[in-house]
């Protein structure tokens, strides 16, 4: 696989404040195409990046990073499966071939701030590892 096809990237948010009655919806899309091993960077706005990232093997992982912090993505804590989720990945992953990932819509959830993802993330251990909270009955419904 020397080229992606045009990979069509549609990103839909609904912002919803306390104030709204209804939730204001924002999209942004683009094109791009890739060859193997190759990234791509898009700024979405406030302070969001959107990222593909080559693998090791030819295929992409891609994810959503506040631009001051691209370690913290914010796809993967609001998309369950927390363990074995290859809803991130255009590649040969969980027993998917590269041609089949692409061949479809990736779908999902992304938060919108610090503050989202913060609160997510400290709960992901007690999901991963309820053994080692102090009440691991409470783990999975927080």
């Amino acid at each position: 696989m020397s080229r992606a096809s045009l990979l069509l990237v549609c990103l839909f948010v609904a912002i919803v404040t306390h104030a709204e009655v209804s939730p204001s919806c924002h999209s942004v899309s683009f094109k791009v195409a890739l060859d193997v091993y190759d990234d791509f960077e898009q700024q979405l706005g406030g302070g969001l990046l959107f990222r593909v990232q080559t693998l090791k093997e030819p295929g992409w992982f891609f994810d959503i990073v506040p631009a001051d912090a691209t370690a913290n993505d914010y796809v993967y804590p609001v998309n369950p499966p927390l363990r074995f989720n290859g809803n991130q990945y255009f590649a040969a992953v969980y027993g998917e071939s590269v041609k089949s990932s692409v061949a479809y819509s990736h779908e999902m959830c992304f938060l919108l701030d610090r503050t989202g993802y913060d609160n997510v993330s400290s709960l992901i251990g007690n999901v991963l590892w309820p053994y080692q909270t102090a009440d691991s009955d409470k783990a999975l419904s927080d």
